[in-house]
């Protein structure tokens, strides 16, 4: 039986392989300076808080069983529509999320939606210049649903 010979020729099929994962976290596509940061051995979790800067989740018990990690993993289904699932990150590998859009609790309460943009709720001193919360971050203030505070991002991402 002959075989036939096959080589790849990397001019043409340069294109077809990625490198790096494309992330996009809390409605912004990471830039690949910082999604090429992203370990194969690394929870998202952890990417998130050390690559990211965003420390709003947090590692509580490390086995899923807390939730204070809790983030929203965002990805389009074969049919065509978005699926919404509440991970958790400490759990969750980070090249896992390719191509999916996570939102963090940075990301439901500190934007104002004005139609097409979005706007900063944040001065340049990192100050609040309005109350632009989630609901469900509202209701949890307006009825002393918190604690010490420590896994209140993971219970608002799960709801």
């Amino acid at each position: 039986m002959k075989m036939k010979s096959t080589h790849l020729r990397y001019e043409e099929d340069a294109g077809a392989y990625r490198t790096e994962p494309t992330l996009f976290v809390n409605g912004k596509r990471l830039p690949s300076s910082l999604s090429s940061r992203a370990r194969p051995n690394q929870t998202l979790l952890d990417f998130l808080r050390v690559e990211c800067k965003l420390t709003g989740s947090k590692l509580g018990c490390g086995e899923g069983g807390c939730g204070a990690c809790t983030v929203l993993v965002s990805r389009l289904s074969g049919k065509g529509r978005v699926v919404h699932v509440a991970v958790n990150a400490c759990l969750f590998p980070v090249l896992a999320a390719d191509g999916c859009h996570v939102t963090t609790i940075e990301g439901i309460g500190s934007f104002k939606h004005d139609g097409s943009t979005l706007q900063s709720n944040c001065d340049r001193n990192g100050e609040a210049k309005e109350d632009y919360l989630h609901p469900i971050q509202r209701a949890m203030i307006d009825f002393h649903g918190s604690q010490c505070g420590y896994c209140t991002p993971g219970i608002i991402m799960a709801l």
